[in-house]
């Protein structure tokens, strides 16, 4: 080989050997380029997830929150169906065979876009009402004298605490101090702020009593009219014409002369079982408001002498008329009172009450209360009207003279708890509500004395609360 041809092979290698180490250096550069765009396309990848995550999230709190407004619409819906089956239902007889305790969409037939609604009623007169509930008949309810007293003391209107009870001095010495209301109570739950009630005391059931929330209300009221709707007869204002008229189709003119005699011996009879207050009936001290309420003249504790005293404390004081049966007493028990007031708080509706209830009465015990659901849940049942009760042998005429005034076969205040629903979702919305609603065939005396009819039922609502 020559030297030209050596020297040209020897150059054309050169051009060779600098391109591969060109190449070598540049390697380098290009793996870290290689790194940044799959660092890029990572974060490019990370951010399209989360952006994806997002937008499916919102996408199903979207979807949530529109189907959680169907389901409370549909709740809403059964409030109102409820609102007219209790339109339609005679609330003169209130008990589980007369009023739709159940209610749902399914079995009234109605299709809703938004799923379905379930319904609860429940009958706020079968319990007890906080607050005109008497100092003893809480205690007996609770088995806890103290926190009876401190309830009373919670709702009175004064600051002098009762033996075991408690006022503002107890109360704003607390970690977290508040006032004691010293007014009525305005919610059942609110029972919860008193000294000695526990969360455990008032929602769970207690050798086998139904918790103290199911017992309890703020809500009951009761219409001071007969089982036909008509205002009953004030044993104390009516004259023997007034007895004759509405009671004259049970009642000889004997026996009407016989209470008319009876009411006029107040004046030459006292401290007797008839002019002393109401046993159970509620005290200056238990019901805000003062002493007008129950030391008037005429109040069923009024213990004063002379003509402003009223013989009938009670319904029940018919008993002791000379001459007039129990089986007529039975019959006339429900047309007459001793209360011109046209709706009458806090009395007890025997048709839908709990046993511990019946057992709290003044003058009950657990023995007659079971009497009363066994006669209630039978063949003759439900309690028909108030007389009723004289049917059970174990009420004893002391025992219907401390409850005669306290209880009730009817109803006016309901608690409607509804629920929007579809069975495959776990999501529902419930709505919580208490009505009370006048009776459609509730009669008043217009100023000419004629009795109306009454044309329409108001609905009050008097609690509502929505809750998932």
């Amino acid at each position: 080989m020559s030297h030209r041809q050596t020297m040209t092979t020897e150059q054309g290698l050169r051009p060779r050997y600098g391109a591969s180490a060109r190449s070598a250096r540049s390697f380098p550069q290009r793996g870290v380029v290689l790194v940044v765009v799959l660092w890029v396309l990572a974060i490019l990848v990370i951010l399209t997830w989360g952006l994806a995550a997002t937008v499916q999230t919102e996408a199903r709190l979207v979807s949530h929150l529109s189907e959680s407004a169907r389901y409370l619409e549909s709740a809403r819906a059964g409030v109102v169906v409820a609102f007219r089956e209790l339109q339609d239902t005679d609330l003169a007889v209130v008990s589980p065979f007369t009023i739709p305790t159940h209610l749902s969409s399914e079995d009234k037939g109605i299709v809703l876009r938004g799923g379905e609604f379930k319904v609860n009623i429940e009958d706020e007169s079968g319990k007890l009402n906080l607050n005109y509930t008497t100092e003893e008949t809480l205690a007996k309810l609770t088995e806890d004298p103290d926190l009876a007293a401190a309830i009373i003391d919670w709702r009175d209107q004064d600051d002098t605490p009762a033996s075991g009870g408690a006022e503002n001095l107890y109360y704003l010495g607390l970690p977290d101090p508040y006032l004691a209301r010293n007014n009525f109570f305005r919610t059942v739950d609110e029972i919860l702020l008193v000294r000695g009630m526990t969360s455990e005391r008032y929602y769970q059931s207690i050798l086998g009593k139904p918790p103290l929330a199911n017992l309890l209300t703020v809500y009951s009221v009761d219409e001071n009219v007969d089982r036909g709707g008509q205002a009953r007869l004030n044993l104390n204002d009516a004259s023997e014409s007034d007895l004759e008229e509405r009671l004259g189709d049970v009642l000889n003119q004997q026996e009407i002369t016989a209470i008319a005699s009876y009411r006029a011996e107040s004046s030459q009879r006292r401290g007797d079982e008839s002019g002393t207050a109401v046993p159970g009936a509620p005290t200056p001290r238990q019901i805000p408001g003062g002493a007008e309420e129950e030391t008037s003249p005429s109040s069923a504790g009024s213990t004063g002498g002379g003509e402003n005293r009223k013989r009938f404390g009670t319904v029940g004081n018919l008993l002791s008329v000379p001459g007039l049966s129990r089986e007529k007493v039975r019959k006339i028990a429900d047309r007459v009172t001793t209360s011109d007031e046209q709706l009458v708080p806090g009395r007890v509706n025997i048709n839908t009450a709990d046993e511990a209830v019946l057992a709290s009465l003044p003058g009950m015990d657990a023995a007659i209360s079971r009497n009363f659901t066994a006669y209630r849940e039978g063949e003759d049942g439900p309690f028909d009207d108030v007389g009723e009760v004289l049917e059970l042998d174990s009420i004893t005429p002391e025992v219907y003279r401390q409850i005669a005034d306290l209880i009730t076969v009817g109803s006016t205040a309901f608690r409607i708890t509804s629920s929007g629903l579809r069975e495959e979702s776990a999501t529902r919305e419930t709505v919580e509500c208490v009505v009370t609603m006048v009776r459609s065939n509730l009669r008043r005396q217009s100023s000419e004395g004629d009795a109306a009819q009454g044309s329409s039922r108001p609905q009050i609502i008097r609690y509502y609360r929505h809750r998932q």
